[in-house]
């Protein structure tokens, strides 16, 4: 751990706000959208490649009525994203779906495997991917360390080694460093997680470091504004801020703050203290790249075949259509792969998303219906 800031608090301010706790280990408060990170991670498991695409309607009821809309801000339905896209603008329609259709359990299993300690209580619900759960800031650091390590869980230590008057170590630091989950799942959800800070319409985009630097990371905002958050990482550091009053409660919102009025978003203040921290945290530090992704596992693409357009326009010859058929198969483009020439443009994330062509019916199978 390179730092550490438990809160100004301590007892009862001038307004009435009470805090007893330390703010990064002792206290727990929802986590909002930065556990969708978890989701994307089990998904990713589950060999679900970064190019399928999910409807995101404004808003969703899924089994047992959980009804789950998105942002009061988000403008009706959102057509079909692929998960990238998902990613950066948040889209809770898609990710809570997916989280039912890989697995609750799944989820909760990848979100012990990444970090998050196995005591801390995570019901088997669909609302586990928006972060209803109270956690501990140091364990959800912990799980997007472990994305900036490629994969590699370390244990949070505080003392790295001690010396005595001769120069020799008498102590070192055990992180208990292990491989928990592939590399390439890692650069996948890290390719993912630059989109929500690279991409214009992106959620996290007031996180852009200086100079370029690049880092990967996730919004959240929990219902009426109980908690922010940002959590990210580069591949030296990583680190996330939350902001909640008292236990974060429904009695105690992010309201009234000046230039947040009516509500404090992870893409705000979270977003620009987290900034604030990491440039200063890097300065002097070599600016680094993040490995290219590896789109692993197979493309779900759910979205329907447009339409055929009516002709008049006799067909030159009766096996055109069964050519056009299997060459959409096997020319390899089918199931929203790129074309050869569009591979160099896929280090960026959120741009020239790949085109997807039209498919034919009842080859492609909606994993949600």
């Amino acid at each position: 751990m390179l730092a550490w800031y438990g809160g100004s608090l301590y007892g009862k301010d001038a307004q009435g706000h009470e805090q007893y706790q330390d703010n990064v280990s002792q206290a727990e408060v929802q986590s909002a959208s930065t556990f969708k990170t978890i989701t994307l991670v089990a998904a990713l498991q589950k060999n679900i490649n970064l190019k399928s695409t999910f409807a995101a309607p404004a808003k969703i009821t899924l089994p047992g009525d959980y009804v789950v809309g998105n942002d009061e801000g988000e403008a009706g339905d959102l057509g079909y994203k692929d998960l990238i896209e998902a990613t950066a603008a948040s889209i809770n329609t898609v990710y809570v779906p997916l989280g039912q259709n890989i697995g609750v359990q799944n989820v909760v299993s990848t979100a012990h495997l990444l970090g998050i300690p196995d005591n801390t209580a995570l019901p088997i619900e669909a609302g586990i991917t928006l972060g209803k759960d109270p956690v501990h800031a140091i364990d959800m650091t912990s799980v997007y360390a472990t994305l900036a390590a490629g994969g590699v869980r370390a244990k949070p230590h505080m003392v790295d080694k001690v010396v005595d008057g001769t120069g020799q170590v008498i102590y070192s630091g055990n992180p208990e460093a292990k491989q928990v989950i592939p590399t390439t799942v890692a650069r996948d959800a890290t390719y993912a997680l630059q989109s929500v800070i690279t991409d214009p319409t992106g959620t996290g985009t007031k996180a852009r470091l200086a100079g370029g630097r690049e880092a990967a990371g996730k919004t959240g905002t929990s219902t009426d504004f109980r908690s922010a958050w940002f959590c990210g990482y580069t591949k030296e550091v990583s680190s996330c801020v939350d902001m909640f009053r008292g236990g974060g409660t429904d009695k105690e919102l992010l309201k009234g703050i000046p230039g947040a009025e009516k509500g404090v978003y992870g893409g705000t203040y979270p977003a620009r203290i987290w900034k604030a921290f990491m440039d200063a945290a890097l300065q002097g530090v070599p600016k680094s790249k993040f490995d290219p992704p590896a789109f692993g596992g197979l493309v779900q693409d759910n979205e329907p075949a447009p339409t055929p357009t009516p002709t008049d326009t006799p067909s030159t010859a009766p096996t055109s259509g069964l050519t056009d058929l299997l060459g959409g198969l096997f020319s390899g483009n089918g199931g929203g792969q790129q074309q050869p020439q569009q591979q160099e443009q896929q280090q960026q994330p959120g741009a020239n998303r790949p085109n997807r062509s039209s498919k034919p019916p009842g080859l492609f199978t909606d994993p949600l219906g």
